[in-house]
């Protein structure tokens, strides 16, 4: 039978949804040649007989993308389907790939089990950041989990990855006024409560790429706090408990996160629309 070749370079999370289950399906029947996709994509499909970091950009635009030669070509839900359910797909050639375990490590060992929470700000929709947890409740989410977990704090920069369009803007740090620490960004008020930077222990990790690196560490996490979008995708992939505050979106459609969400690694993914309610789900469930 003709083996297939997977070349797509869409939006990170896309693609972590909708191409790599469909070579990691095409692998487990025999079927896959090579994959294509763009740089530091290998983390993706480590599986792959053959795989080729060949584009510098992702593109959010469907048939540059490659999207249109895939089973399901759309995130939220798939055309064949007349209800149109958000987050059911076509999942007859659809196979998620066991991440967790295959990035499972003793390097990321810490005295507590871990806690990433993993933020965001970016532009979206065209607008200004919506989505993300300002300082405020970052103090009290820190505050909280710090004597429990080793908590690490990521908020990528748009320099950090391969970007789509969405993310060719860059809008600065996270920042407010905080008693006792002054003006402050949001890894500053981190490293002051004590809390891990991402982007710091990266740094630690010369000889891992960005997507190693990230593969590596969340391996070993099951407790996540995210928002709406990429991240949020990722972190379900590797818990086993992931909040996500998310004010704008698809995500808040009722039962979105029972499809290909919970699908992707058994994660059981809570949707909150407040900071108050992020705060307390957070101390009701860690």
């Amino acid at each position: 039978m003709k083996k297939t070749t997977v070349d797509c370079h869409a939006e990170f999370s896309i693609e972590l949804v909708l191409a790599v289950p469909y070579a990691y399906w095409l692998y487990e029947n025999g079927l896959l040649e090579k994959t294509v996709s763009a740089i530091d994509s290998k983390p993706m499909y480590y599986f792959s007989p053959s795989h080729q970091e060949k584009y510098e950009h992702r593109t959010v635009d469907n048939a540059e993308a490659g999207l249109n030669s895939l089973p399901n070509n759309y995130i939220h839900h798939n055309k064949n389907f007349s209800n149109g359910q958000m987050g059911i797909l076509d999942f007859s050639k659809w196979s998620v790939p066991p991440f967790k375990e295959h990035y499972k490590n003793d390097t990321f060992v810490f005295d507590k089990p871990l806690c990433v929470v993993s933020n965001k700000y970016a532009m979206e929709w065209g607008d200004p950041p919506v989505n993300f947890i300002d300082i405020e409740t970052l103090y009290h989410l820190f505050d909280y989990l710090k004597e429990k977990y080793t908590v690490v704090y990521k908020r990528p920069k748009n320099t950090d990855y391969v970007i789509d369009q969405n993310e060719s803007f860059s809008v600065g740090d996270i920042q407010a006024n905080v008693d006792g620490y002054g003006l402050i960004n949001d890894y500053d008020l981190a490293r002051e409560m004590g809390v891990l930077v991402f982007r710091d222990l990266l740094e630690e990790h010369e000889e891992m790429s960005y997507n190693e690196f990230q593969f590596n560490l969340f391996a070993n996490c099951d407790n996540y706090i995210s928002v709406q979008g990429g991240n949020s995708h990722i972190c379900a992939l590797f818990g086993k408990t992931n909040i996500n505050y998310i004010v704008r979106g698809r995500e808040k459609t009722p039962g979105f996160y029972d499809g290909w969400y919970k699908r992707l690694n058994g994660c059981e993914t809570i949707g909150v629309h407040t900071y108050e309610d992020l705060i307390n789900k957070t101390k009701e469930l860690y």
